[in-house]
C-alpha cells in the first residue's frame, strides 16, 4: 500500500497550459511537435482561442488529438475591435455543442493601446458572465491591466 501512495505522490502530469499550436506557423511541423511533446511526457495541451477566425483551426487540431487537446473559446483582448459583440455572439454560437473546457483567452491588455480599454472591459465582463453561465473556468490575459482586471 505504501508504494502505491508513494507512486501517486511522485507522479506528475505535464500540461502545456497555453499553446496556439493550431496557428498556420505550425502547419509544417505540428504533428512532429505534438509527438515530441507527448513522448517527452506532456499529457495535455490547452488551446486558448484568439478570435472568430481561429476556431476552425483550433477544433481541427482538437479533432486530430481529442484525448490530449483542451479547447477554450473566447476573444483575446487585443482582438477586441468595433463590433466585438457580434464576434462574441458568433464564437459562442459556433462552439455550441462542441467541447469547451474554459473561456479564453480573455482579459484586458493595455500595453500597446489604451484606446479600446472600455471595449476590452466590456468584452471581458461578458466572457466572465458566459463562463459563469456555462460553469467554466476563465483563462485571463492580463498585461498592463492589473487594476482593470481586479475591478
Amino acid at each position: 500500500m505504501g508504494s502505491v501512495i508513494l507512486y501517486y505522490f511522485c507522479t506528475m502530469i505535464l500540461v502545456d497550459t497555453h499553446t496556439h499550436l493550431y496557428l498556420s506557423a505550425f502547419d509544417n511541423d505540428r504533428a512532429q511537435i505534438t509527438r515530441r511533446a507527448l513522448s517527452g511526457g506532456v499529457e495535455y495541451f490547452v488551446l486558448p482561442n484568439i478570435d472568430e477566425s481561429t476556431l476552425d483551426d483550433l477544433y481541427s487540431v482538437y479533432d486530430r488529438w481529442p484525448e490530449q487537446m483542451i479547447p477554450m473559446a473566447g476573444l483575446h483582448p487585443t482582438s477586441v475591435k468595433e463590433g466585438y459583440q457580434k464576434q462574441l455572439d458568433n464564437i459562442f454560437s459556433r462552439v455550441s455543442g462542441k467541447p469547451v473546457y474554459a473561456i479564453g483567452e480573455t482579459g484586458i491588455d493595455l500595453y500597446w493601446d489604451r484606446s479600446l480599454e472600455k471595449s476590452q472591459r466590456a468584452a471581458f465582463r461578458r466572457q466572465c458572465e458566459m463562463a459563469l453561465e456555462m460553469g467554466l473556468p476563465v483563462c485571463i490575459h492580463m498585461r498592463s491591466s492589473y487594476n482593470a482586471i481586479m475591478e
